[in-house]
């Protein structure tokens, strides 16, 4: 009884004294009073609420380093007791878990996330940003489980079904990306990204007119989405509508001057326009041909490498801008600048298709 009497007094000795301003490494600032400590945990009372912190997710208390802050030997105690997810809100662990999402730290708010399943083990939202957090991370077997979960706790959840197809996509899947992404617009017919999502997959799979009727959906519900027009000039070039191709990445970069993806496909498809067989399938090996001189459209040239400028200028580190680039030069006999642009995107960490290589060598005699 003395104990528990002492227990009592120090606790409350301890929260009343230590009013503290503790700054997070996402950036925010919470004001609370610490009521215990060790190497692992912060625990705080946040207007009346039990809120534990990871000491590794803090940034500052009272502008000092928080290991300075000492430690308190009962906390153990607390984390122990049976009560404990009882005092402990899983939607504070929830909200600190998606304002480090927010801010791309993803092991950070997977930390917090998984609080917030330990407190409250059926937490649909806890699942689904656990899982776009490990989508972050390029762990997209992880994000599917967690989405699987999400999908089990609220299969009426459209956004569930979304992420789960990206992470699907990602993997190459595109089976289960396509099915997904059915059941996204199933459940809302005017999803408009994974209509977006499904023509690019479709495009991929070779069913170009179902990809177009997806891209029309898109236009019919919103006429000013610049990745609508972008995604229909993929399926017109994949069909070889050169012309069409252009009107739509011309459109994209209309509406969004700053889309590099769209200067970089333009640029693409103006060189591609200088080739006497423009009917072939634009996505063939055999386009790898040594086009000549003698066959190139000056000014369209220039359209096509200012394109490819430009989307490079946008994002340095824009991998197939590059490699796009390298096949511009590629079909205007230019063989030094292609293969300048197939070193910078080895230095990038990037992979040059093998059919392209393989007639870069070839004619090069490199």
């Amino acid at each position: 009884m003395i104990n528990k009497f002492f227990f009592i007094i120090f606790f409350c000795f301890y929260i009343s004294v230590f009013a503290e301003e503790i700054v997070l490494k996402y950036g925010d600032k919470i004001n609370g009073k610490i009521i215990a400590k060790n190497d692992k945990y912060l625990l705080l009372d946040v207007k009346g609420a039990s809120i534990i912190y990871y000491t590794f997710e803090i940034e500052s208390v009272d502008g000092k380093d928080v290991k300075k802050i000492p430690n308190t030997y009962f906390l153990e105690h607390i984390l122990k007791s049976k009560s404990y997810p009882n005092f402990v809100k899983a939607d504070e662990f929830l909200n600190r878990g998606i304002a480090y999402y927010s801010k791309s730290e993803f092991d950070y708010a997977i930390g917090s996330l998984n609080q917030a399943i330990r407190v409250k083990p059926d937490y649909f939202e806890a699942y689904l940003y656990r899982g776009l957090c490990y989508a972050g991370k390029k762990s997209f077997n992880e994000a599917i489980s967690d989405y699987n979960k999400a999908v089990e706790l609220n299969p009426k959840n459209e956004e569930v079904y979304f992420t789960r197809g990206l992470s699907y996509a990602s993997l190459g899947d595109l089976n289960n990306a396509l099915s997904n992404y059915n059941k996204a617009i199933e459940l809302n017919p005017k999803y408009v990204q994974a209509y977006l999502n499904r023509a690019f997959v479709k495009i991929n799979k070779g069913s170009i007119e179902e990809a177009l009727l997806d891209i029309d959906k898109v236009i019919e519900i919103n006429s000013n989405i610049p990745t609508a027009y972008y995604i229909r000039g993929l399926a017109n070039f994949k069909k070889a509508n050169i012309t069409q191709a252009i009107l739509n990445y011309s459109k994209a970069i209309e509406l969004d001057p700053n889309y590099f993806e769209a200067y970089a496909n333009r640029g693409f498809a103006y060189a591609y326009s200088i080739l006497e067989k423009s009917k072939q399938d634009p996505y063939s090996p055999s386009i790898y041909i040594n086009v000549g001189i003698s066959y190139l459209d000056e000014e369209t040239f220039k359209k096509a490498i200012s394109d490819c400028n430009k989307a490079i200028e946008l994002n340095p580190q824009y991998i197939d801008g590059y490699l796009i680039r390298a096949k511009v030069y590629f079909l205007a006999n230019d063989f030094d600048k292609a293969w300048q642009d197939v070193y910078k995107i080895e230095e990038l960490g990037g992979k040059v298709d093998l059919d392209f290589l393989k007639e870069l060598k070839r004619l090069s005699k490199r």
